[in-house]
Order: C-alpha cells, then sequence, then structure tokens
C-alpha cells in the first residue's frame, strides 16, 4: 500500500512543482508542499490501485493505536524494553 501511495503522490507532486514553478506559490516551501498534499490527497481518492491496495489493507490491518498501526517494528521495539527493564529485576536478590 504504501508503494501505490508513494508511487501517486511522487507523480502528482512533480506534476504540480512543474505546473507552479514560475508561479509565486512557488516561492513560498511550506505553501507549495501544501498543495502538494492536498493534491496527493485528491489523487489518492481517484486512484484504484491505491484504493485496491488500500482496501486489501485494511483487510489484514486493524489499524487501532492500541495495536501500533501493525508495525512489526514497533511491537520488537517494546518486546526488546521491556526485556530490558526485567534484567535488573531478574539479578535482584530479595
Amino acid at each position: 500500500m504504501e508503494s501505490a501511495e508513494h508511487r501517486v503522490r511522487k507523480a502528482v507532486g512533480d506534476k504540480l512543482k512543474e505546473q507552479l514553478k514560475d508561479q509565486p506559490e512557488s516561492a513560498d516551501p511550506e505553501k507549495l508542499e501544501q498543495l502538494v498534499k492536498e493534491a496527493g490527497d485528491k489523487a489518492l481518492e481517484k486512484d484504484a490501485a491505491y484504493q485496491q491496495a488500500k482496501a486489501e489493507s485494511d483487510r489484514h490491518v486493524r489499524n487501532w493505536y492500541c495495536h501500533y498501526q501493525g508495525s512489526a517494528r514497533v511491537y520488537c521495539m517494546v518486546g526488546y524494553s521491556l526485556a530490558e527493564a526485567m534484567k535488573p529485576l531478574l539479578t535482584a536478590k530479595p
């Protein structure tokens, strides 16, 4: 899904930046970035490949915040941190 989103956002961003190259909006990086983001959001809604990838992802990954966005990297970091925190408890004498 991320690759489809990246593909759409990059294509729209490049096209919009080219169109606005000599316009006053291109002088303000924040305004230009906002315009690119808005155009990218609209393009994602219309892109069939992205919508299909999103639907497939939504079926498999629940994006609840308590699930850390389904990220294995985050789960691993949490597990590692908990294990490191347990080390002093395991070596402490009662």
